[in-house]
């Protein structure tokens, strides 16, 4: 079963990286009885995401260092296993203002927001522009079960994506195939 928390704010001595460390994607126990208190063995999956290679290095430097305290302070024997690296990918600024400028138009209120997700954007803007568009969710809350967008908020983010795909098409200079 996965765990889910909505981000808590920060506290003083935190910044977003190590709030990062303090929120695991899931936790997996493997036990014989739904009643075992202490589970033999559990998986622990740790998402670390940024934009900048060195902060991510600077968590994975920082979760080595805590799980070694955990492993000396309680005896527990923890290995670490990384599943997968993957470089960031910025978005491009000629789309992102194109986004804001649409939506803009449309009297949408909007804000710039680094996505530190891994989405197919993020493979395709290794080979051409790419930008995304976000749509609210109630309560923030995101990639859950409880997760619900307005029908309206729906049809608002698939407007400023058709009039960007217009907007664009006008701006971005692209070779026209010959047949």
């Amino acid at each position: 079963s996965a765990i889910h928390h909505p981000p808590a704010p920060l506290s003083a001595n935190e910044t977003p990286w190590t709030a990062a460390l303090s929120s695991p994607g899931s936790l997996r126990s493997h036990t014989e009885t739904a009643l075992e208190f202490s589970a033999p063995l559990s998986d622990l999956t740790i998402d670390l995401r940024d934009l900048s290679l060195e902060t991510i290095q600077m968590m994975v430097d920082t979760l080595v260092q805590r799980v070694q305290a955990i492993e000396t302070a309680t005896g527990t024997q923890i290995k670490l296993e990384q599943q997968h690296a993957v470089e960031p990918t910025l978005a491009s600024t000629p789309i992102q203002e194109t986004i804001a400028t649409v939506s803009d138009a449309l009297h949408l209120s909007h804000y710039s927001m680094p996505s530190r997700a891994i989405h197919d954007a993020q493979e395709i803007g290794r080979f051409t522009q790419m930008g995304m568009i976000f749509v609210p969710s109630q309560a923030g809350v995101s990639h859950a079960e409880d997760e619900y967008t307005s029908p309206e908020q729906c049809a608002q983010g698939s407007n400023v994506l058709l009039h960007t795909f217009l907007q664009l098409d006008t701006l971005l200079d692209r070779p026209v195939a010959q047949t």
